[in-house]
């Protein structure tokens, strides 16, 4: 081969080489591109949260405000989105907000507590609950309530909740088990699906701007209530209407959220019915206080919940004019709007959070004789939190 056509094939050769190598590059660049999309296949075609969803992902999940430490095989840490989400809370309508509550998820011009448990978790509850009722007389019937919360019915776009991480269990699961697991004597009374129907219905049955469940939730679940005392319920209309106005709650004051600022919550509450007189007395640290209503007191727009009671103590007493017998209420704040609705049936109505009650249970049963106790609280307060642990304090304090 003579030296010219020999650099023409070294130089035709390096072409082709060099034509080769750029085609490879090409094609590994658009292979590497494609892979590292989530196939279709990985999301179901429902734009919205459910509960299998939750089940299916809960491995992933962000603790809620103030969750326990006996959750941790669930939770072993917060969510990186957690932190990226709170420096971002001004430039966002979705994330987590870290605040002085412990992290608040927001969505728009709603706040939500993330609900998540383990087995073991569950296991308390049911056991602080059958322990409990070895303390209860014989004659005295008992009954159990888990209320749920927003979470369990958020209408959130599946991208969103997926890049937020903010997964959740099914807290109508969470009471079927709970209900299978309690002593024959305690009675559950699940309303977790009652309250998801009236959601759908489009009910106000909760605040978008507080943790709390709505006073108009809470008399479906009086209702229940009363089916299982063999009690008529009263129509709503029945009872005293009494209309607060503008609320900002917690979930406000947690994420400081211009949407929820410029859309609050509006407050309506339901006093005792106007043909019945109500007394309330007050226990709180050694101190008696007869100078507060049941469901007349003083608020402002960020606590529209110190309506009742007016004040946060050990113990509540309410006497009625009703021609009924006596019932104990042991619980959360979710028990405050069913209290008046109560004094329709009632002579005696006390009320006791464990979080705040400084006797031991059995010290005050010995004292205080009851037709029947209903237990209460949130999903939220059930599976985390300070209330469980302050629920089996109760029962094992010595005075």
């Amino acid at each position: 081969m003579e030296k010219k056509d020999f650099n023409n094939f070294k130089k035709n050769s390096a072409l082709l080489i060099t034509s080769i190598v750029l085609i490879l590059v090409l094609l590994l660049t658009v292979f590497a591109i494609a892979t590292s999309r989530k196939p279709n296949g990985d999301y179901n075609t429902d734009s919205t949260i459910d509960n299998a969803d939750r089940n299916e992902s809960i491995d992933n999940a962000v603790s809620s405000d103030n969750i326990d430490a006996e959750s941790s095989d669930i939770e072993e840490s917060k969510d990186n989105s957690a932190n990226e989400s709170s420096t971002e809370e001004s430039k966002t309508d979705h994330g987590w907000i870290i605040n002085k509550y412990g992290y608040t998820y927001l969505y728009k011009d709603s706040g939500y507590e993330q609900f998540n448990y383990s087995s073991k978790v569950l296991e308390r509850y049911v056991n602080a609950l059958n322990t409990f009722e070895n303390y209860v007389p014989e004659e005295t019937s008992i009954y159990n309530i888990i209320v749920p919360v927003s979470s369990e019915f958020a209408e959130i776009p599946r991208e969103v909740y997926i890049e937020d991480g903010f997964y959740n269990k099914s807290q109508s699961a969470f009471v079927s088990t709970v209900e299978t697991k309690l002593d024959e004597r305690i009675i559950n009374i699940p309303i977790v699906n009652l309250i998801k129907q009236k959601y759908y219905d489009n009910d106000y049955v909760f605040f978008r701007t507080d943790k709390n469940w709505t006073p108009q939730a809470a008399y479906y679940a009086y209702c229940e209530l009363c089916k299982q005392l063999n009690l008529t319920p009263i129509p709503l209309s029945s009872f005293n209407k009494i209309e607060a106005g503008e609320f900002l709650g917690r979930f406000y004051l947690a994420t400081d959220s211009t949407l929820m600022e410029n859309n609050p919550d509006n407050f309506v509450c339901y006093g005792p019915m106007p043909s019945i007189k109500t007394a309330l007395t007050i226990y709180k640290d050694e101190t008696v206080y007869k100078d507060f209503e049941l469901c007349s007191n003083d608020y402002d727009k960020y606590s529209a919940y110190d309506i009742f009671f007016g004040i946060d103590a050990d113990r509540y007493e309410v006497s009625s004019t009703a021609a009924g017998g006596s019932i104990l209420l042991i619980g959360d704040s979710s028990i405050y709007p069913i209290v008046p609705l109560l004094t329709a049936h009632y002579k005696t109505i006390d009320v006791v959070n464990p979080q705040n009650f400084t006797e031991s249970v059995a010290d005050y049963l010995k004292d205080h004789k009851y037709e029947c106790i209903v237990t209460m609280c949130y999903s939220t307060n059930a599976t985390s939190g300070d209330y469980i642990p302050a629920f089996n304090e109760f029962l094992t304090k010595e005075n």
